[in-house]
């Protein structure tokens, strides 16, 4: 075929194209003049009808639009989760779970409880907490604020919702402690992560006191197990899937829908764990910070040194860590430090953050901030929630912007309190 022939064929194409759609716009008018007028004609009942179904039709629409656009709702992100969960977004403002342990404090003064810190400082309590109470795994979900409450003196959790305004409990009563009857009868021992706690659409997940993952809804009703041949140590909620590191330190994947599908990660040995994107982090058995693909494959290193906590944001892995400094003046060899670094996958840059007088710290990213626990100053023996920003600057201690807030504190008998 000849490329003048070929040419002529395309100009063909286009133009009947062209002919076609011009013919159909040109029909608008009249095609919607019938459907008009069909209408018109159609009987009462069946106008109706096709009302209803129209309205029906166009609210399906708008849900699904609605969903595609927000998809899972996550009541935290998974890395603040992981880390005690101190920390979470909400709106312009900040959500914090304060812990005081500095017995020196005044009464009323920089008391553990659940606050609020805007934009421009200001200090909102949405509960406060009398001694041996605290709180950990701050979520935000709707117009509340749910956590899970702890009373350090006896041992018990309380799985709370607040608004500021007034409060429910959603589970109460939950151990801190399992028996201990394999090793020794009537002993019991703290297990790991009790404070753990989850928002994820309309569920609150959270470790029950026989170690099984279990869920209410977040208007406190329908608890239950969802798999209790499984003891969990640590979990994530992830695309339609948890994450579950078991008490024997392996890792296992299970569909959200069914609870079954149950996938076997053998080659994932986390002690902590966090998916994001593509990836699954941990820490491994050496103390450093290792990601595979989501199949639990493709082990890479991604922190070649010993790793004390991390929290993944997209490019940028935050993590706790020691290096090594210059002894002070006087004393041989070197000495330890430990900072909070940042390490941006993208450009593989790694910057030192902020430096910490503690060995350990767990890390919260909220916006621009970094939120950690470290010593008060000038105090060897208390810590207190610091705050810095992702380039390590506008250091802040929490604690002198709570002390003169609200002291609030809700009754029991208040409370929805639901088992």
């Amino acid at each position: 075929m000849s490329d003048k022939k070929e040419n002529n064929e395309k100009k063909n194409v286009f133009k009947t194209a062209f002919e076609k759609v011009k013919e159909f716009f040109k029909n608008i008018p009249d095609n919607f003049t019938r459907l008009k007028e069909n209408i018109k004609n159609m009987e009462k009942k069946n106008k109706i009808i096709l009302g209803i179904v129209s309205a029906v039709i166009l609210i399906v629409l708008i849900v699904i639009i609605v969903l595609a656009i927000i998809g899972t709702r996550y009541g935290n992100t998974s890395g603040n989760t992981n880390n005690k969960g101190f920390a979470v977004k909400d709106g312009s403002k900040v959500i914090i779970s304060y812990i005081n342990n500095n017995e020196e404090e005044t009464e009323n003064n920089h008391r553990s409880g659940v606050y609020g810190i805007s934009s421009n400082g200001k200090v909102t309590t949405y509960e406060t907490f009398t001694d041996d109470i605290v709180s950990y795994s701050v979520n935000r979900s709707g117009n509340w604020i749910y956590y899970m409450k702890i009373d350090t003196q006896n041992g018990t959790r309380d799985i709370v919702k607040t608004n500021g305004k007034k409060r429910e409990v959603l589970v109460n009563d939950i151990s801190c402690y399992r028996n201990n009857a394999e090793y020794q009868e009537n002993t019991e021992h703290l297990f790991d992560n009790f404070e753990l706690l989850s928002v994820v659409d309309n569920y609150v997940y959270y470790i029950n006191d026989n170690l099984n993952l279990s869920r209410t809804k977040t208007n406190g009703k329908d608890t239950e197990i969802i798999r209790d041949d499984i003891e969990v140590s640590d979990f994530q909620i992830y695309e339609g899937y948890i994450y579950i590191n078991n008490t024997d330190n392996e890792m296992i994947k299970i569909n959200l829908k069914d609870f079954e599908d149950k996938q076997d990660l053998e080659n994932v040995n986390a002690n902590e764990f966090q998916v994001e994107k593509d990836y699954i982090y941990y820490i491994d058995k050496a103390d450093k910070l290792v990601r595979t693909n989501l199949s639990g494959e493709e082990e890479t290193v991604v922190v070649d040194k010993d790793v004390k906590s991390f929290n993944v944001v997209k490019n940028d892995i935050y993590y706790f860590s020691d290096y090594e400094t210059n002894a002070e003046e006087g004393e041989a060899g070197s000495a330890n430090k430990y900072a909070i670094y940042r390490l941006n996958t993208k450009k593989n840059e790694t910057s030192k953050i902020v430096e910490t007088e503690v060995a350990f710290s767990n890390i919260n990213i909220v916006g621009d901030y970094i939120y950690y626990e470290d010593r008060i100053q000038d105090n060897y023996y208390y810590n207190t929630l610091y705050r810095v920003k992702t380039d390590g600057t506008g250091k802040e201690d929490l604690s002198e912007k709570i002390s003169s807030a609200e002291v609030k504190e809700f009754d029991v008998e208040e409370s929805n309190a639901s088992n």
